[in-house]
């Protein structure tokens, strides 16, 4: 099932066996006419996120840039929010640094800002689900138009 073009490493080259690992986990098979693959373990990373933004719809990519530049927001440490990670997670990120689930963060939801923090998914707060819960109960989604900023 690794596709048919695949040829296994050496038994003994460790090197090769994590980079064919981490390959297939992020959904990458190896067939003819597929494209270049990587041919060491150190570009492995690189060689995802070219894909996974290769994947990115125009909008997303508009969205990725304008919260880079802060074009979206006139307030520092406030913005937008996505990204992948090299094993195709979504993880989110306001204003260059990254939302783990032990954080607080202001929510923007109509015309106030409501603190709240993201729930866990289980794996000791690396990862978020796609929702701030506010207060006990209220749960707002993240999407390309949510802005949040770090409590002052």
């Amino acid at each position: 099932m690794m596709g048919t073009a695949f040829r296994a490493p050496q038994r003994t080259d460790e090197h090769q066996w994590r980079k064919v690992e981490q390959l297939v986990s992020a959904g990458v098979l190896f067939y003819r006419n597929s494209g270049p693959r990587p041919k060491r373990l150190n570009e492995v990373t690189a060689f995802l996120q070219a894909a996974a933004r290769a994947k990115q719809s125009p909008r997303e990519r508009t969205i990725e840039r304008m919260a880079k530049s802060g074009v979206c927001s006139s307030r520092p440490k406030q913005g937008s929010l996505k990204s992948l990670n090299i094993e195709g997670k979504t993880k989110f990120e306001v204003s260059g640094q990254e939302l783990r689930s032990w954080m607080k963060v202001l929510v923007r939801d109509g015309n106030e800002w409501l603190k709240g923090s993201p729930p866990p998914t289980g794996d000791g707060g690396k990862a978020v689900e796609p929702h701030v819960v506010v207060g006990r109960n209220k749960k707002i989604f993240i999407g390309p138009q949510t802005v949040l900023r770090w409590p002052e």
